[in-house]
Formats: structure tokens, sequence, C-alpha cells
């Protein structure tokens, strides 16, 4: 039986007659950066395309001119506890995205249509293939920030990249451009 299609703020879902869902990041204005709600949202997108049989294929790409430009990064609260707990929930759900990438069975395709930042560059080798404009840039300031690496990047990006480039993104902050990872294989 086929499920409906979610109707969700953050993410929009598109679905062809030929079984491939579009999953686009939906806060152009805010360049697709990933709060509690997008987060819920992609999570609720990628467990609706898992479940609906119809889905052989699933897309993930961007509204405007950011793929993803990573975690929101919310004003200094006044309270530190609410600080504690907004980190607290959003790095559940980084958890439960990241698990539900891991254990997805359909082909899952990465359409980068424009820059990534931190999580939008860590999520694309949980994907099958991943396809990106020319103009794209990747870049994890998770050092700069003194963030700890996400998505599993710490593994994934030296069996993808190699040791020296997964330590020049996630380590020195190096900015990588489409064609720079196009020649070593990491995006068509």
């Amino acid at each position: 039986m086929r499920k409906p299609v979610p109707i969700l703020k953050t993410f929009e879902i598109e679905v062809n007659p030929d079984g491939i869902a579009i999953l686009t990041l939906n806060r152009p204005k805010r360049a697709n950066a990933l709060n509690y709600e997008l987060l819920q949202d992609w999570i609720s997108s990628i467990k609706w395309a898992n479940e609906e049989e119809q889905v052989k294929i699933v897309i993930v790409t961007g509204k405007g001119n950011f793929f993803c430009s990573g975690l929101e990064l919310p004003n200094v609260p006044s309270d530190m506890e609410e600080l504690k707990r907004t980190a607290e929930a959003n790095n559940n759900l980084f958890k439960k995205l990241v698990d539900l990438l891991i254990d997805f069975p359909k082909l899952l395709i990465a359409a980068v249509n424009g820059k990534a930042f931190g999580f939008g560059v860590t999520f694309l080798p949980h994907c099958d293939v991943v396809y990106s404009i020319p103009e794209a840039t990747f870049q994890t300031p998770f050092m700069q920030w003194a963030f700890c690496a996400e998505g599993c990047s710490s593994y994934l990006f030296p069996k993808y990249l190699g040791q020296s480039i997964a330590s020049e993104l996630l380590l020195m902050n190096k900015t990588y451009t489409a064609p720079e990872l196009v020649k070593i294989g990491f995006i068509r």
C-alpha cells in the first residue's frame, strides 16, 4: 500500500512515476543550514523513502545556492542549560539520521547544487553516487570551530578520499572544489 508523500516544512519530496524520489533541503534563505526541524524532516524523508515500495532511487539535493551549509549555529543564549539541551537534542537527531543512512537499502544519490559545508560534506560518503555542479565547493571547518568531526567522516573520508585529503578536509579546513574531487573519483 502506498504511503502518502509527507508534507514537510524544510524538505520538499517529489516522486516521479519511475520510482525516483527527490528529497530537497528547503531552507534557501538560511543556506539550507541544519536546525532541529530540518534534521527531523530529513529523518522523516529518509524513513518514508525507505518504507515506500514505489521508491527505488533517492536523490538528495538543496534548493538555492547552497547544497547545505552545515549546522546552524544559534546565537549564544544567556542560559547555558538551554544551550546544552539544544546541543544534546541535535546530537540525538544527527545520530538517528546517520544510523538511517548507514542502513539505507536503496540507491542513494547526492546532487550537490552549490556550496557544501560540515554535514553537507560528511553526508556524501553515505551516498552510493555523488554528482555535483562544477562550481560547488566542499569544506568541513570542524577544527576551526573546535567541533568533533561528524557523520562517521573520520572513518569514511580516509576510506574514500585517502588519508592525506581526508586530513586536509577534517583537520586543516581546506576547501576543495568539485573538479578537484572529480579527479580523485569522489564525485562525478
